[in-house]
């Protein structure tokens, strides 16, 4: 007869389920995955331990006499012994998480290209100022791109999350061990967040319009609109003062104020190379709504699974961003659009 250890079949069960996800290419993949382990036949035992190891439970509950916090789980794998089918709870939860994100990708049409993200932030480095945030460090914790179906036009972007550390040195005053007191200067590391979306923009280029303190993205040249809140709000520089006038234009002004409500220390950067970079500070805006939560559970999870997952504040930001495009180009041709592909 097979030991317990060998007619264990869930680990099994899991990496071949993990390695489904991986190859999905739609959401009913994801739900063909996840319907092996709802239609495992046995039930699903989360344990830390193996709950067959006698000789693991003889010794917590022995250990236990002299330490009784180790006659807890020593207990609870006796009850368990006979239980043939178990999996870690850091595995269920890990391969949720992942089931989770890969329907929030498939549900909005996104491709995920962390893999390549060294590669990524090496190029947009040399494009934006944004990406050199961090006298220390920087580093791209994902990366996504898709395409957003306007009403009319459509308009390929890129989503970038940038962690960057600032190295800082600081005074305090310690003591000298005689009664008196020095200086001392101590190092610090500190980390921050910020977020962006990267699109082909051929209207503008080198002009900046800065929403937060990061003022390495400022050009040469500075200039003030006729609207007070514009002015208060942004700090708008190119590298002309009229590639400012020309871009400025009072649609334009009222279409930033309208996007910096809805999106925090929000900032514009025109790359010479026709790029815009739109950076701000919302850790929510490709953050993902659903009911599923675990498959420890997997008829509920597989049922939230068919109830949708999402990510309800993309698609209202890339709207405010595809009309802002919209007022620089006449026939807003990037890339070939909606209207010219059903034209014969």
């Amino acid at each position: 007869m097979a030991g317990a250890r060998e007619a264990n079949a869930l680990p099994a069960l899991f990496d071949d389920v993990d390695r489904l996800v991986d190859a999905a290419v739609s959401p009913r993949d994801l739900l063909k995955a996840v319907e092996r382990i709802r239609d495992f036949p046995g039930p699903l035992v989360l344990s830390r331990f193996d709950p067959n190891s006698k000789k693991l439970a003889w010794f917590l509950c022995i250990a236990g006499i002299l330490i009784w916090p180790l006659l807890i789980p020593g207990i609870y794998l006796m009850q368990r012994r006979g239980a043939t089918h178990f999996i870690h709870p850091d595995v269920v939860q890990g391969l949720s998480r992942k089931i989770i994100h890969k329907a929030a990708l498939l549900n909005t049409g996104l491709s995920d290209g962390t893999a390549l993200a060294m590669l990524t932030l090496a190029v947009l480095m040399d494009e934006f100022a944004h990406y050199r945030r961090g006298n220390y460090s920087q580093e791209l914790k994902s990366s996504l791109s898709g395409v957003y179906r306007g009403a009319v036009h459509d308009l390929p972007y890129a989503f970038h999350h940038l962690h960057y550390v600032d190295k800082e040195t600081y005074e305090v005053s310690v003591s000298d061990g005689k009664g008196g007191s020095r200086r001392e200067t101590r190092t610090r590391f500190v980390g921050y967040d910020r977020y962006s979306l990267v699109f082909e923009f051929p209207w503008t280029a080198e002009v900046s319009v800065r929403g937060d303190r990061h003022r390495a993205m400022d050009r040469e040249h500075s200039y003030k609109t006729t609207t007070r809140e514009f002015n208060s709000t942004f700090t708008l520089t190119g590298a002309t003062e009229m590639a400012c006038a020309t871009f400025a234009t009072p649609v334009t002004v009222l279409k930033l104020l309208q996007i910096a409500r809805e999106l925090k220390d929000v900032s514009f950067e025109f790359s010479p190379r026709n790029r815009l970079c739109v950076s701000f500070s919302n850790d929510d805006v490709v953050g993902i709504e659903t009911s599923a939560v675990s498959l420890a559970e997997p008829v509920a999870f597989h049922a939230a699974l068919m109830r949708g997952v999402t990510m309800p504040r993309l698609k209202p930001v890339l709207e405010l961003l595809h009309e802002f495009a919209e007022l620089h180009d006449d026939n807003f041709n990037l890339p070939k659009n909606k209207t010219q592909q059903m034209e014969p």
